[in-house]
């Protein structure tokens, strides 16, 4: 699953969103998932640079969504919703 994820979050581009309170959910998301996952996320957040936001972005919801993480923010909400109807094509 994880080699799933990483490939659809690669492969995923959205529009730059630069809202404040969207990018420090997603920081404190990433936080979550990062206490969840431990080494396993290191091993996954390492394949996405940090210039890639979108990837980023994707990784991150898609992780959220599967460790059902609530995201509070509605541009990420339908971030997650789109990263999880890609998801359904795959």
């Amino acid at each position: 699953m994880d080699d799933v994820l990483t490939t659809l979050a690669q492969a995923i581009e959205w529009a730059q969103t630069e809202q404040k309170g969207a990018q420090q959910e997603l920081t404190d998301i990433e936080g979550v998932i990062s206490e969840k996952l431990g080494d396993r996320w290191k091993d996954l957040r390492v394949l996405v640079s940090d210039e890639e936001n979108g990837r980023r972005r994707a990784l991150i919801l898609l992780h959220a969504h599967f460790l059902r993480i609530p995201v509070h923010d509605s541009v990420l909400r339908t971030g997650e919703r789109q990263a999880l109807s890609a998801l359904s094509l795959i």
